[in-house]
C-alpha cells in the first residue's frame, strides 16, 4: 500500500471479516505531508475493505461501455421502483412473501392505472379547443 507521499508500507493486521489495516507510523514523524495527510499522533493508517479486488473490478465495468450500457437498462428498473415508492412498497406491510406479494401487486396496479389516466388526461387536453398551443403540441403518452 502507498501513502500520498509515495512510501510503501508492508505492515497490516489481518481483520476477521477479510480487511486489513496498513500502517505508515515509521514513514509519518518527519514526512513533509504530514499535516495534510493525518492528524493521528501514531501516524496514517489506511483500513482496506475486504472485497477491495472485487470493488476495484466492479469500477472498472461501470466505466467501460458494456458496463454504461448495464446501468442504463438498470436505471429503467430504478424509476420504476422509484414512482412505486410513494405507494409505500419500501417497507412491507405484511408478513410472509405471499401478503407482500399481494401488496407488491395492488400498488403496481393502482400505478398503472394512475400512469393510464394521466395518459388519457393528457390527450384529452391536447384535443381540447379550447385549451393553450402549448398543451395542444403536448404529446400524447
Amino acid at each position: 500500500m502507498t501513502c500520498p507521499a509515495g512510501n510503501i508500507s508492508n505492515a497490516y493486521t489481518q481483520h476477521t471479516d477479510g480487511g486489513k489495516t496498513f500502517y505508515f507510523d515509521e514513514y509519518c514523524p518527519h514526512c513533509p505531508l504530514r499535516q495534510k495527510c493525518t492528524t493521528s499522533a501514531l501516524g496514517r493508517s489506511l483500513k482496506v475493505h475486504p472485497n477491495e479486488a472485487e470493488l476495484q473490478q466492479a469500477r472498472t465495468f461501470q466505466n467501460s461501455a458494456p458496463g454504461r450500457q448495464k446501468l442504463k437498462d438498470r436505471l429503467v428498473v430504478e424509476n420504476t421502483l422509484g414512482r412505486l415508492s410513494s405507494y409505500d412498497i419500501g417497507q412491507a406491510r405484511y408478513i410472509g412473501r405471499t401478503k407482500s406479494t399481494f401488496q407488491l401487486t395492488i400498488a403496481s396496479t393502482v400505478a398503472n392505472f394512475r400512469r393510464i389516466w394521466n395518459c388519457f388526461a393528457m390527450s384529452a387536453l391536447a384535443t381540447t379547443p379550447n385549451t393553450t398551443p402549448v398543451l395542444r403540441l403536448a404529446p400524447a403518452q
